[in-house]
């Protein structure tokens, strides 16, 4: 529990340590990078993410979303329509950043646009989980522990507020389909964990696709975890050579 009151002192100490000052990071190759946020978030937390990404070279992009709650389908909607705006239209390949019910998206996402995706990373998402929930339709599988469960009855109570209609995971819409359908075979995919994450654990995310990487920290800190910002520069770069 204790990792997850870290963020502020994570942040701080990103701030002071080489890796955001872009030092022996590679250079972007201006690709707008949409960073999205976990539950009950927004953009402003990502701040330092993005002002990160526009160091090194990249075009780093918000979403627009008031806050991260409510039916995924209509939040990939919303996301969507942002990103059309932001790319004026092209079908420019595009990065996804996610964090935690972020990530989530951001799978969804790239399954939707396929060949437009040249990447994805998600941090501490829990696609297995969610996975797990739409084949039995149950959403506390994986939700064992106080804090857990208290997340994810409040994520379920925010869904009936905001989108009454909704009826995740039984309703097998067009999101679900995104989530299960394999990435397309140019999209390169990156999972970052923490074993010391309590509202994510591993056994929430694994995902037998991509690379996965493993760092220490909470699951709110890892948007300003400077490990994570190191994996996430060399694969974004890595990637950018294939």
């Amino acid at each position: 529990m204790i990792q997850e009151f870290s963020a502020p002192a994570e942040l701080a100490r990103l701030l002071f340590d080489p890796v955001f000052q872009g030092d022996n990071v590679p250079r972007g190759d201006g690709k707008i990078v949409m960073v999205i946020p976990g539950l009950f978030g927004n953009d402003l937390y990502l701040e330092p993410l993005r002002y990160w990404l526009r160091r090194i070279g990249y075009s780093p992009a918000s979403t627009s979303l008031w806050v991260n709650a409510g039916c995924m389908h209509r939040l990939e909607r919303e996301i969507l329509a942002h990103i059309t705006r932001r790319t004026n239209g092209r079908k420019d390949p595009i990065a996804l950043i996610g964090h935690s019910r972020g990530g989530i998206l951001a799978r969804a996402i790239a399954g939707e646009l396929r060949e437009r995706v040249s990447h994805v990373v998600t941090l501490g998402a829990p696609i297995a989980a969610f996975r797990q929930a739409v084949q039995t339709h149950e959403i506390y599988r994986f939700s064992t522990g106080e804090l857990r469960t208290m997340i994810v009855r409040a994520s379920a109570l925010a869904r009936r507020v905001l989108d009454p209609g909704c009826r995740f995971p039984s309703c097998e819409c067009e999101f679900l389909r995104n989530v299960a359908d394999p990435l397309h075979s140019s999209t390169a995919f990156l999972s970052i964990f923490s074993n010391d994450d309590v509202i994510a654990p591993p056994d929430s995310i694994t995902a037998a696709e991509g690379e996965s990487r493993e760092v220490k920290g909470g699951h709110t800190s890892l948007v300003y975890n400077a490990s994570v910002y190191r994996i996430i520069g060399d694969f974004l770069g890595a990637a950018g050579e294939n």
